[in-house]
Parts: C-alpha cells; sequence; structure tokens
C-alpha cells in the first residue's frame, strides 16, 4: 500500500505543475503566462481541460440542479417565501429586507393610489387629505415613471455613462489590477464606476425620502 502511495506521489509531482496558494491579480496573470510556456502540455492538462471540465459540469447540472431546488424552496417552502408580500415588482427569489421594504410600501402605495384615494371625496374630505393625497401622488409616480431607470439615468432624469470594454486580454479583473491602474482605459472605467456609485447614493437619498413621505401621511391610507 505504502509504495502504491508513493508511486502515486511520484506520478504527481513529475505531472501536475506546482500552483500558488494565493497571488496577487497581477500576479496570477504572470504566472498563467509563464506555467503556460514553460510547461504548455502540463499546463493544458491541469488548468484548460480542468477548468472546462468544470465549467462544464457547473453549467450543466450544479446550477440547473442548484436552480430548480431554490426555485421550489423560494415559492413553496413557507420559510424562504422571501416575496411574501407581493409585490408586483419583485419576482420570486431571495431579497433583503431592505429591498422587501422598499418593494412592499411602493406596492400598497400602488394599490391604495389605483383602488382607494384617487378619486374626488377622498381627497376633497379635508386640506389634511388634500395633502395626503398630493404625497401620495407624488410618490406613486415616482415610483411608476422615475424609479424604473435608476441604473441609467440620475435622480434628475440626466443619462449615466455606461461602463467602457476594457480589453479582453486583460482579464476579467483589469479594472482592478495594479498593472493597467494608470491606463487611459482603466482610468476611464474608474471615472464612471464613481459616477454611478454616486448616482446609487443620490437614489439611495431618494428612496428614503420618498419611504418617509409614506411614513408621515399614513394614517390616511385606508379604506
Amino acid at each position: 500500500m505504502n509504495l502504491k502511495l508513493k508511486a502515486a506521489k511520484a506520478i504527481l509531482k513529475k505531472w501536475l505543475i506546482k500552483k500558488p496558494i494565493a497571488l496577487q491579480v497581477g500576479e496570477w496573470d504572470d504566472w498563467h503566462t509563464k506555467t503556460k510556456a514553460e510547461h504548455p502540455y502540463k499546463y493544458w492538462l491541469q488548468e484548460t481541460v480542468t477548468s472546462a471540465v468544470s465549467t462544464w459540469w457547473h453549467v450543466r447540472v450544479t446550477w440547473p440542479l442548484r436552480d430548480f431546488y431554490w426555485g421550489g424552496m423560494h415559492r413553496y417552502h413557507p420559510k424562504h417565501k422571501y416575496a411574501i408580500c407581493k409585490p408586483r415588482t419583485l419576482k420570486p427569489g431571495y431579497h433583503d429586507c431592505e429591498e422587501r421594504i422598499l418593494h412592499c410600501v411602493m406596492e400598497e402605495v400602488t394599490q391604495f393610489y389605483e383602488t382607494g384615494c384617487n378619486y374626488p371625496e377622498w381627497r376633497k374630505s379635508s386640506d389634511a387629505h388634500a395633502h395626503a393625497y398630493n404625497e401620495i401622488d407624488r410618490v406613486y409616480w415616482w415610483w411608476k415613471d422615475c424609479w424604473p431607470h435608476r441604473e441609467d439615468r440620475s435622480i434628475w432624469g440626466e443619462i449615466i455613462p455606461e461602463y467602457p470594454e476594457l480589453p479582453k486580454k486583460w482579464g476579467f479583473m483589469a479594472a482592478i489590477n495594479e498593472k493597467h491602474r494608470s491606463t487611459p482605459e482603466v482610468t476611464e472605467w474608474r471615472r464612471i464606476a464613481d459616477i454611478r456609485n454616486h448616482n446609487e447614493m443620490d437614489w439611495d437619498d431618494m428612496e428614503a425620502e420618498m419611504l418617509n413621505r409614506i411614513i408621515n401621511i399614513r394614517k390616511f391610507m385606508w379604506h
């Protein structure tokens, strides 16, 4: 048994490349380039083939089974019905509490606006009702017309630029690779990333403002 084990270790040592446990992003690029040049057949067997097999297995087996399993859990298991509030803007799947709060509140606003307050008798019954109606009206149309475009427009309606396409040969993590940090392409990518990050924060503030508007007039939202 020991001889078989030693023989197996000897074969592995001879045919397998010793791969580092951890490297920086740029160092991994150098390692792959150097190893592929020095040991093309070993690299093909250890990296290319195993990566292709692993990808096939995940795409064809693991992920479909996972999606099937969690698709059923999200729809039928009481503990995993994360969309139990049933907002029409949320698809079945996992949703964090902060997201459910926003969508559930806006779903209630939408239903109340469309069925509860959008008739003259309600909004003209008092000055307070008129003020509540104006607030609900503003939030409703913001949710319907503005919020769906938050990814590509600012809160003022300005178009947000798209990320530039970086050279594929740099790898999918080129934007954070120190080797390319000073290039014009990455500089532009980082500039747009900064714009998009600030835009996301602006939308977060706007969402909080709209939620506060509804909280302040929620006592009027009853049939």
